[in-house]
């Protein structure tokens, strides 16, 4: 009799399930930008997807919003799974552009199509120079991380972005028959450094996306974080993952030496090419509206850009 009700329950249980009387959760994550006077939207169920996007965009000069996420949990009948997915998009979709269709985003776009200058250039050379015969990849990382750090401050030209690319591809190159010894078990973790009262800091985890969401939640609170590092750890039995992470923050600390932070300095009170008091207008403007989001992305790229340095 017990496995009967069991069976029955069970039954009940998938009927319900089909009729949609259990709620399913879709997460999506997006950002927008504006090109032309028109807002684009792009969405994903991947953090990592947006992160990534905006990464690419930063390269091209294109500036989009931080990442929003939004969560909605909704009754689903069976095999409606993927429309309701497209639903939660488009209820995204709506957030950005109620949170980002006004004349304060038009005019943060205007300041950010700005030209970049080539300001951070010598600085570059001169690092070319002290690394020539430099094959050591985690000093290679570091500096790869500079170069964008700079060019996303607009102090180097796309040109000179991509000679520099162009470069660190040749040294990669140069390394493509060093010996990798893999073992059975391996974790990559993913960090950076950043300033808070007056003491430098580390963070590191084992998820991409949330170390690029703390990351960027730090400098939306304006705090001077470092460019992203990674490090992939190799062993033959499975390892305690709270002592490889605190040997990561270890590493960290250790690549980022007194000389790695002066090149951060140094690269962040070069002379930027936004309009700063502009800039401090429009930002006065979204706090008088108590328009948050928008609040936030303007803090976001005022620190990014280094228009103002809270250590």
């Amino acid at each position: 009799m017990v496995a009967i009700r069991d069976l029955k329950c069970s039954m009940d249980i998938a009927e319900m399930a089909a009729l949609g009387k259990f709620e399913q959760e879709f997460m999506v994550y997006g950002c927008c930008y504006q090109e032309k006077g028109k807002l684009f939207y792009q969405i994903s169920g991947q953090s990592m997807d947006i992160y990534r996007f905006q990464e690419t965009c930063m390269k091209q000069n294109c500036y989009t919003t931080p990442v929003m996420a939004w969560l909605n949990r909704v009754a689903v009948p069976s095999g409606m799974q993927e429309e309701y997915f497209f639903q939660t998009k488009v209820e995204l979709a709506k957030k950005l552009q109620q949170a980002y269709r006004n004349e304060i985003f038009l005019q943060f776009t205007h300041l950010a199509e700005t030209e970049n200058s080539d300001v951070a250039a010598e600085l570059f050379r001169d690092l070319q120079s002290k690394m020539m015969g430099c094959f050591d990849r985690d000093v290679m990382q570091l500096v790869s991380g500079l170069i964008l750090y700079a060019h996303q401050q607009k102090k180097l030209t796309v040109e000179t972005y991509n000679d520099l690319q162009r470069w660190l591809m040749y040294l990669y190159e140069q390394m493509e028959d060093d010996v990798v010894i893999i073992k059975a078990f391996r974790r990559t973790y993913f960090g950076f450094g950043y300033q808070e009262n007056g003491k430098k800091r580390y963070y590191a985890n084992a998820s991409e996306s949330e170390a690029r969401k703390w990351r960027e939640m730090l400098i939306i609170k304006g705090r001077f974080c470092t460019p992203m590092v990674q490090k992939t750890y190799y062993y033959h039995n499975q390892p305690d993952l709270g002592k490889v992470r605190k040997e990561f923050l270890q590493q960290i600390a250790q690549w980022m030496d007194e000389e790695y932070w002066q090149y951060l300095i140094t690269i962040a009170q070069l002379p930027t090419v936004i309009d700063v008091d502009r800039y401090q207008q429009l930002l006065a403007q979204a706090e008088e509206r108590d328009w948050t989001v928008m609040q936030q992305h303007l803090q976001y790229y005022q620190c990014l850009w280094q228009l103002s340095l809270k250590r």
